[in-house]
């Protein structure tokens, strides 16, 4: 054999043996893993808990890696690591027992769901210990467990030395049986964990259902509401056997009259669709008698979540409505029988019953809130109620006789018992006190007890007599008759006691008749007031109709001597209407119908509006007159200025009436919270012993006077009640040819619940002036240029009160080459704008007459005058309803320089430029170029957009007087373009007409009308109205226009053509008043129909079906306005017929008992023939 072979014998022979050697170590391989499986499986297998599990695990990989300390955490429902168990574990590593994801070597492997391995892990990182020492572990390695991909736990292992591969494989071969075993053990758990709650609560759900058994009645129905079950409870209550009730319907539970209600027949439904019922309810048991149960009514589902029973479960609460019943019995008997209040802990009163308010003489409104202290008469010792107040105080009930002190001043005795009431927190929240009425047992003792010092007094002489008898035995009968002669007259003092108590008792119950006398002849006098009002309206209703009618000298027959006797039949007329007014008033004050109308006072405001009414009135006097402000007041106080103005007025008017020469002076004073109003005369004076007379009705300080200065006397004793009503009173210092201080003192701050009363403010109504008050024609006013005018003049008018300021306004417009015309009042320039058509007005609001906003309406309403540009310059508050109104601007006072050269160069501009700009914004091009043809005539440029974006661009470009404005844009609403516009423009957007036939919602109306001066809906006259609307706002004349447009623009203000061919029925049963309206009602070409009362009324309404209104007086014989309206308004065919009610009585509420009754609106008597054609006017126009 040769080397060669020998070699490669060899060589086989080697590789044999390493096969051989790798097959053996193999075959050990395989062996230990089935081994390590057949172990590993043994601990798994069987039943159980999941702790012992994971510790037979940890166990037995510790041994098999040789790991020196391990853990084991399992998965919670967070999602975290929970420790399980552990092997070898020191304390230190107990402190970890919960791992969130990523945190740590757990956390970690947790989070990536793979091996993870450290190795030369740092001194000290963990230790091993044992009872010999400790060593620091080297390696680390975490396990994850994997069930259906889900995480279950994770093992730790930690070892000195690195585990060898092998023992890697092997466990990574277990790691899934074990996430097994322990899901199952988890499971397990929860399965258990599950069914002892389950226990628990059906154990709990046991004695809950006993409980509610023992303790209420329950009963089960179907959903048909047939009885299925009842408890025992509920058959005693309701007296039946269950057998009865098994079947039986609900239904034979309650009474006939529920049972056939829509309200038991929604019961049911409410149940069947699955709603509760919880309340007290009414039932009836088998024996009729009525049974009261709080019940719960609960529909049951069952598995499916449907509906098949319903439970009622109920408790019976008979007794306690007996109870309720009684004490409520006892209550009302208590409140009628006794005096009842009750007090908070504090002493405050909350309830007092009417016996309380009879014998305190203090209503119930006078007493609540107030300290029972209003009460005490300090009559009794202060340790009395020291020492009541430490009883009640300490939960004890307190009785005694307290002397109480009435509301005029009387004392009157009562047996008081207070007791003390607890909350559910023992702590006292009130005191009940229940009293009687001892005062005339209190009266009676008191006087037997005087009668008894007297027989006391008269024991002791006695006893004196007595020993003298003893001394004096002799003179023994003589004293013996004495004696009984002292019995017999105290015997005698006893009757008369007793009827004086009688006397007492008489007098009391006259005293109770007289106080109700006394209240009918209140009532009486408040009829007869209002019933006189009546009988003196009603003549002078028509004595003022036609003494005006024939001052008017229509048809120019009267002589100057029969006009003027007409004139003074009317003017006497009107002061005779003006005595009732006060009369009313007075009448009003003193019955508490007065309304206060609170708002804030610009003290300094009101001061120069006095001045400026009583200026003149000093001038024509030759008196010297001022009002002075004290510097310590606020700007502004809450009061009523009407009613504030109203005193002052009055105080000042009887200054100057009595003051021939000399002062008279006005001073507001501040005096702590207090302002004080004086008004101060050098006038004749008044005596000592007069000056509480003034102040009734009727008086004045002698006879005399009233012949030489004329007057009701009516006026400060309506001045003293108003000051009451502001909570305040009116002073008087004086002496004869001295003068006279009068002093009105109110509170600068009104109690909270007056504050609550402040006003709204009113919306100036639109109204037209028709006729001017001849008090403010003519009135004294600033020099003007009325006389110098030529037609080429340009003239502004300034309408405005302070001289003063109409002088520096006058100076600037002829610094402007304008003319001026000034006039103080309302009335005269409203005259002056009539006669001289100025080309531009400067406007005051507050004036004396008709104020600047009738004004204003005056103008615009006229088709001559409403084209003339009107400047606001007022020190009210800054409005946009005169711009909405026509006004070119608005400036509030003071203004300075720069302002009032912008006025006037706005005033240029204005009646330089005669063409004007339009702006047409309207996205259908032939509605544009119509609005065009309208409107143009040479003095007005059109310039169209049909888009958002073309209207800014326009504005941008061109100074636009006027914008018509259609809101449906193609590219932004009407909306969005008029807030563009006012950003763009800094808020001086000219102003717009909403011309749109799109249907406006209630909100779009009122967004708009906040940014635009006029909405047109297009319909019937809406042509008209846009051509009468933008030649307002571009101060276009009429005259100018061409004919057939004028006649458009004053078709719009022809009032006086609703009236033609009109048939009114007026019902009246004074044929004065018939013939004097009649006359006037005719004069406007009316045909008048008449009937004396409501019952004629309804015959010829039915006779006259074209009847187009109604005048109806209120108080009538046989059938009153009232009946005959209310009958009118039954027929439908009557429903839109127009009636305005004509009556005498003025109260407040009577407007509306009117209106109730079915009156569209109301005129009082002596009727305002202007205002009641004005009326008519507005509801004939508006009739249907």
């Amino acid at each position: 054999m040769s080397t060669e072979t020998q070699h490669d014998i060899s060589q086989s022979l080697i590789e044999m043996q390493e096969n051989l050697a790798q097959l053996t170590s193999e075959n050990e391989r395989t062996k230990r893993l089935q081994q390590s499986s057949e172990e590993i499986n043994n601990i798994l297998r069987g039943d159980k808990d999941l702790t012992p599990l994971c510790t037979d695990i940890l166990s037995y990989l510790a041994t098999f890696t040789s790991a020196t300390v391990g853990t084991f955490y399992t998965t919670d429902l967070n999602g975290n690591q929970e420790l399980t168990a552990g092997y070898a574990l020191n304390k230190k590593a107990y402190k970890n027992k919960v791992i969130e994801p990523g945190i740590g070597l757990v956390g970690q492997v947790a989070l990536e769901q793979k091996i993870i391995r450290f190795n030369n892990l740092p001194k000290d990182y963990l230790q091993t210990t044992s009872g010999t020492g400790e060593a620091n572990v080297t390696y680390l390695t975490g396990l994850p467990l994997i069930y259906n991909n889900k995480l279950v736990g994770v093992l730790e292992l930690g070892t000195f030395e690195v585990i060898p591969e092998e023992h890697m494989r092997t466990l990574s071969g277990h790691t899934e049986n074990i996430a097994i075993a322990v899901n199952a053990a988890k499971s397990k758990m929860r399965t258990e964990t599950l069914l002892q709650n389950i226990r628990e609560k059906e154990a709990e759900l046991s004695g809950q259902m006993n409980a509610i058994n023992k303790s209420n009645l329950a009963v089960e129905f179907d959903m048909k509401g047939y009885v299925t079950s009842a408890n025992e409870n509920f058959l005693d209550v309701m007296g039946y056997q269950l057998e009865d009730l098994i079947g039986k319907h609900h239904s034979i539970l309650v009474d006939a009259t529920y049972k056939n209600s829509a309200e038991y027949k929604q019961f049911w439904e409410d149940l069947r669709a699955g709603k509760s019922h919880n309340g007290e309810v009414l039932r009836i048991n088998k024996a009729g008698d009525i049974v009261w149960l709080h019940s719960s009514y609960n529909p049951i589902y069952n598995k499916d979540n449907k509906l098949v029973k319903v439970l009622k479960l109920a408790i019976d609460i008979t007794e306690q409505k007996d109870k309720q019943l009684q004490n409520s019995q006892q209550v009302s008997s208590l409140n009628q029988a006794a005096i009842v209040s009750e007090t908070d802990a504090q002493g405050n009163i909350t309830f007092v019953n009417e016996m309380f308010c009879e014998i305190s003489q203090y209503t119930e409104k006078e007493l609540i809130g107030k300290n029972h202290r209003i009460l005490k008469s300090g009559t009794q010792p202060d340790g009395l109620f020291v020492g009541m107040w430490k009883a009640i105080s300490l939960g004890r009930v307190w009785r005694g006789n307290i002397c109480n002190k009435a509301k005029d001043g009387s004392y009157y005795w009562v047996a008081t018992t207070i007791m003390p009431f607890r909350n559910l927190r023992g702590n006292i929240f009130k005191y009940v006190a229940v009293r009687f009425d001892i005062t005339e047992q209190v009266n009676q003792k008191q006087e037997l007890l005087k009668q008894a010092e007297e027989m006391q007094s008269q024991q002791e002489e006695l006893k004196q007599t007595n020993e003298e008898l003893q001394e004096q035995t002799m003179k023994l009968k003589e004293q013996q008759e004495e004696l009984q002669a002292a019995n017999e007259e105290l015997e005698e003092q006893t009757q008369i006691v007793e009827q004086k108590n009688h006397d007492l008792e008489i007098a009391r119950t006259d005293i109770e008749h007289k106080a109700k006398q006394l209240e009918i002849s209140s009532k009486y006098k408040s009829e007869f007031l209002a019933n006189m009002s009546h009988e003196l309206r009603t003549p002078l209703n028509s004595l003022l109709i036609l003494s005006d009618d024939l001052a008017q000298n229509k048809e120019n027959n009267l002589s100057v001597d029969q006009i003027e006797s007409a004139q003074v039949i009317s003017k006497s007329g009107h002061d005779l209407l003006n005595l009732i007014n006060e009369i009313l008033d007075l009448s009003k004050v003193e019955a508490g119908r007065m309304d206060l109308n609170v708002k804030s006072i610009n003290l300094h405001e009101f001061a120069t509006s006095l001045r400026r009414d009583f200026t003149h009135v000093a001038e024509d006097k030759g008196l010297k007159f001022d009002i002075i402000v004290d510097n310590d007041l606020p700007e502004s106080f809450e009061s009523d200025q009407q009613r504030l103005a109203q005193v002052l007025k009055n105080l000042l008017s009887n200054a100057f009436k009595f003051t021939d020469k000399g002062e008279v002076i006005a001073s507001f004073k501040k005096n702590a919270n207090l302002i004080a109003f004086s008004v101060k005369d050098s006038g004749i004076g008044i005596a000592v012993d007069k000056q509480d007379i003034i102040f009734e009705a009727f008086q004045q300080a002698d006879g005399s006077n009233s012949r030489k200065y004329g007057g009701t006397g009516l006026g400060l004793s309506i001045s003293r009640e108003l000051a009451k009503l502001l909570r305040g009173n009116i002073s008087l210092e004086s002496k004869p040819g001295q003068g006279s201080t009068f002093t009105l003192t109110i509170p600068l701050e009104l109690p909270q619940e007056m504050q609550s009363k402040k006003a709204v403010p009113v919306k100036p109504q639109k109204a037209v002036m028709t006729t001017y008050d001849s008090q403010f024609l003519n009135y004294p006013t600033l020099d003007d240029q009325r006389n110098e005018i030529s037609e080429s003049d340009n003239v502004v008018l300034i309408i405005e009160d302070d001289t003063d300021f109409a002088r520096v306004l006058a100076a600037q417009a002829n610094q402007k080459s304008l003319k001026y015309l000034c006039a103080a009042t309302g009335e005269d320039g409203l005259k002056l704008a009539a006669k001289f058509q100025p080309n531009a007005i400067i406007l005051d609001l507050d004036l004396p007459g008709i104020d600047g906003h009738m004004v204003l309406k005056e103008l615009k309403s006229n088709p001559d005058l409403r084209h003339i540009p009107v400047h606001i310059i007022s020190a009210n508050e800054k409005s946009m309803e005169p711009i909405k109104s026509g006004a070119v601007e608005y400036l509030t006072k003071p203004v300075n320089k720069k302002q009032l050269e912008g006025a006037f160069s706005r005033i240029e501009d204005l009646i330089s430029r005669k063409m004007k700009n339009l702006l047409i914004i309207e996205d259908n091009k032939n509605l544009r170029k119509s609005i065009i043809k309208l409107i143009g005539n040479g003095d007005v440029k059109c310039h169209e957009a049909s888009t958002g974006e073309e209207a800014l661009n326009v504005c941008n470009k061109e100074k636009v007087d006027c914008i018509v404005l259609d809101i449906g844009l193609p590219d932004m609403t009407g909306f969005e373009l008029i807030k563009q516009l006012e950003k763009d423009q800094e808020g001086h957007v000219p102003p717009i007409v909403v011309y749109t036939g799109k249907e406006l919602t209630r909100e779009e109306d009122e967004e708009l009308r906040q940014h635009a001066e006029t909405i047109i809906v297009k319909g019937v006259k809406s042509e008209e109205r846009l051509l009468d609307e933008t030649a307002l706002f571009l101060h276009r004349t009429l005259r100018n226009l061409p004919k057939k447009k004028q006649e458009m623009i004053t078709g719009l203000y022809d009032n006086e053509k609703v009236f033609t061919d009109k048939k009114v029925l007026l019902v009246d049963d004074d044929m004065r008043n018939v013939f004097a309206l009649g006359k006037v009602l005719r004069e406007k070409g009316l045909e008048v129909v008449k009937a004396e009362n409501g019952k004629v009324a309804l015959d010829v309404l039915g006779k006259n079906a074209d009847i187009d209104i109604v005048l109806m007086d209120i108080m009538m014989p046989e059938m009153d306005g009232y009946e005959c309206m209310q009958n009118i308004r039954k027929e439908k065919k009557y429903a839109h017929l127009p009636v305005i009610a004509l009556t005498a009585k003025a109260m407040k509420e009577d407007r509306q008992k009117c209106i109730d009754a079915g009156a569209n609106d109301y005129i009082s008597k002596p009727v305002d023939v202007e205002r009641l054609f004005s009326l008519m006017k507005i509801w004939l126009k508006n009739r249907k």
